[in-house]
């Protein structure tokens, strides 16, 4: 995937430039690329620091998620790496301390070239982790490590969910509890967003959910061929995707509570296109059918239109609301 370029401006969220050394976020910025498409069109909307922490943020949990799905271990020493692992955000000798989890990382069998990198580098991201401030590191671990206890119950009984209840439980722990930290990282570093706060916490969970559900509704074909199923039943499918169309509505109000409350242009930016793009894909799953997705021409598209209007100030949930439109369709 073509690399997502800075945005030409680099207003600062509060003020506070990123810790990292250029040679740091330049990796950081490699390695988002080579293992997310969307994020690594989304982040760099973000200005500094917000940027940094969440691409730190975002390759640990793409790390616990490979752990989970992607390397050929069995679920029981997944789900112990997965509690290793969060044990290390906590102490900055890393590989003194989980040697052998470390080298077995490094090393593993993953198909996907990328986050066979993003696994070899691993202590390199927990290195920048460590530079963070740390009331950014508290609430990253913290909720991580809330994320992958999920993934390891979900490891440990070996049960796919059975019905629509668990599903929303399984996307809660993988992405609802991500949705509850970005919203954390955005109002450290966006002060005008004290009183919208709650309102952004009651959202978030929703937010992450939505986008979940439309990757769970995209890559179904994928998940099976991998031995992975999180759609429980044939006939829940029309359910969860009208779960998602609601969630995505939920996230876009969000979005509008952000722009509302004086966020800046670049964090709405950032929240604005991951909701755009969910709703267009899942207009296009809900067309097409699984394994749908946007054209690279229409992402570079939205991209650029988000990241105009970031930059030039112009109101963006106006251009959010059009991607909207596509489920009305």
């Amino acid at each position: 995937m073509t690399r997502a370029s800075v945005p030409s401006s680099s207003r600062s969220s509060g003020g506070v430039p990123s810790r990292l050394s250029p040679a740091q976020s330049e990796r950081l910025a490699s390695l988002l690329a080579e293992t997310s498409r969307t994020f690594a069109l989304s982040i760099p909307l973000l200005d500094e620091p917000l940027r940094s922490e969440v691409t730190i943020a975002y390759l640990l949990f793409r790390i616990a998620d490979t752990i989970e799905d992607e390397v050929d271990w069995s679920s029981g020493d997944k789900a112990r790496a997965l509690n290793v692992f969060t044990s290390l955000l906590n102490d900055g000798d890393f590989r003194s301390v989980a040697p052998d989890l470390i080298d077995s990382l490094a090393t593993s069998e993953v198909a996907h070239a990328g986050y066979a990198r993003l696994l070899a580098d691993t202590v390199f991201v927990l290195d920048c982790f460590a530079a963070l401030d740390a009331h950014q590191r508290e609430l990253i671990a913290r909720h991580l490590t809330r994320t992958t206890e999920g993934m390891a119950l979900q490891l440990e009984t070996g049960v796919p969910p059975g019905d629509v209840a668990g599903a929303r439980a399984y996307c809660y722990a993988v992405a609802g509890i991500v949705g509850e930290l970005c919203t954390e990282l955005f109002t450290t570093r966006n002060p005008r967003l004290a009183e919208a706060h709650a309102a952004l916490i009651d959202l978030a969970p929703r937010f992450g959910e939505g986008l979940q559900l439309v990757n769970i509704l995209r890559d179904e074909r994928d998940d099976a061929e991998a031995g992975r199923r999180y759609i429980p039943e044939e006939d829940c499918r029309r359910d969860l995707a009208d779960l998602a169309a609601r969630d995505l509505h939920a996230a876009a109000a969000y979005v509008r509570t952000l722009e509302f409350n004086g966020a800046s242009p670049g964090t709405v930016a950032f929240n604005a296109l991951n909701v755009a793009l969910a709703f267009e894909t899942l207009a296009l799953v809900n067309s097409v059918g699984p394994g749908a997705k946007l054209s690279r021409e229409r992402v570079a598209e939205m991209f650029a239109t988000m990241r105009v209007a970031a930059n030039s100030g112009t109101p963006i949930v106006p251009l959010l609301e059009r991607s909207a439109a596509c489920l009305g369709c």
